[in-house]
């Protein structure tokens, strides 16, 4: 059907509807005169009739539009008044709190009985690539032959309307055209439809995005505590005791002999170079002074002469960036470490390729270690190394052989 057509199709049903409310009135006015010839009021109506007969009028003019306008459709529309029926009525529950679940079905209701066809079908296209299809009734199997027609909505493809050619009385084309009238308002339900799935799917998305961060904000704070906690059993337990007896060697030596106190001194010594000792291991593995003099890698080296691991360096790109951007290249030596002390089994070779891009504004670390150990990254480790990266908006990909780390190194950091 073409435009020009459901053109005249719509103003011939309003003038037909037009006609029978004007008939209705005419028929009101008639009647009032005719009571008013029998009451013996001669001439003019009385106003206490004209009165009466506006009264019946406003009441029951609702109530005869609807009549009216059946009546036109079935006058313009003949054998399709039915169907245009349903589509109006489609409409109008689309257009008031229908909720979103139930347009579909409604929808393959409507095609269905619009062409007398014994099931109808709505698939409508999601905006992530899915779709969603809804048939009415939902018990009745797919005939061997159907018609469907594309729905489209400001020029888009949003889905499909089909109904079932089961039964023999259906008419192929007629039942196209009367689904191309209906695809219509069909488009602004699916479009509808589309953007409600689309908006669910992003608040879930949202809210699961809100549920991470808080987790992992909360394991950050459980992590520093569990860090200050035991930073402070260390000092208690290898600094605090030399500490303690520095001060009795010292409280000692005051009034012995010259061999006393050079004995007592060199005691007081001997524990306060101790706690030192404790004291720099413990603040290198906090924050190593060498990460930021010479970088992360130099930083790395220097830990590998303390630990089990041969580990290879091979840093390019600015070497200064550390100084400048001292967080994103802590997360990157403390990845690197926390990776290395977390695997099971531990690697006894690795390789770390780092590249620091000022220009680009990024630092990529990558630790490479034997495939053959086949070590797995114990699951704390692996939430942690991720919290480090996403505290300052970066990345972290592991696998079974490899640990990549990017984060930002601009001098905001």
């Amino acid at each position: 059907m073409s435009d020009a057509q459901g053109n005249l199709q719509h103003i011939a049903r309003v003038a037909v509807a037009q006609v029978v409310l004007i008939a209705f009135v005419a028929a009101v006015s008639t009647a009032t005169v005719a009571v008013s010839s029998q009451l013996g009021w001669h001439g003019r109506p009385p106003v206490g009739a004209l009165l009466l007969a506006a009264a019946v009028v406003t009441i029951a003019l609702p109530r005869v539009r609807p009549a009216a306008d059946r009546l036109a459709n079935w006058v313009v529309l003949r054998d399709r008044a039915d169907s245009y029926d349903l589509v109006s009525d489609f409409v109008r529950k689309v257009a008031s709190t229908l909720p979103v679940e139930e347009v579909l079905p409604r929808l393959a209701e409507t095609a269905a009985r619009s062409v007398r066809s014994p099931r109808g079908e709505v698939r409508v296209w999601l905006t992530d690539g899915d779709e969603w299809t809804e048939a009415w009734p939902v018990d009745q199997p797919d005939g061997a032959a159907a018609v469907d027609v594309d729905v489209r909505h400001d020029g888009q493809s949003v889905g499909e309307l089909e109904v079932s050619m089961s039964d023999e009385e259906v008419d192929a084309a007629a039942a196209r055209r009367r689904l191309r009238a209906l695809a219509g308002p069909a488009g602004v339900a699916l479009s509808t439809v589309r953007l409600t799935v689309d908006l669910r799917r992003r608040l879930d998305e949202l809210a699961r995005t809100d549920d991470q961060l808080r987790a992992s904000h909360r394991r950050l704070i459980e992590g520093r505590l569990e860090e200050r906690q035991r930073f402070v059993r260390t000092i208690d337990e290898f600094v605090r005791p030399h500490l303690t007896a520095t001060g009795m060697a010292l409280a000692d030596v005051g009034g012995g002999s010259a061999e006393d106190l050079e004995s007592g001194l060199a005691t007081a010594a001997r524990h306060g170079e101790v706690a030192l000792e404790h004291l720099r291991s413990l603040a290198h593995g906090v924050f190593p002074v060498m990460l930021l003099q010479a970088g992360v890698g130099e930083a790395l080296a220097a830990w590998a002469d303390s630990s089990e691991v041969a580990l290879r360096v091979r840093a390019w790109g600015d070497p200064g960036l550390a100084r400048r951007a001292p967080t994103a290249a802590a997360v990157q030596y403390f990845a690197c470490v926390d990776a290395l002390q977390g695997l099971r089994p531990a690697p006894s070779a690795a390789t770390v390729q780092l590249s620091q891009d000022a220009g680009a504004g990024t630092a990529t670390l990558t630790v490479e270690w034997d495939a053959v150990t086949s070590a797995r990254m114990d699951p704390n480790t692996a939430l942690r190394l991720h919290d480090r990266a996403e505290a300052v908006g970066g990345t972290v990909e592991f696998s079974k052989t490899r640990l990549t780390v990017t984060v930002p190194a601009g001098p905001q950091s």
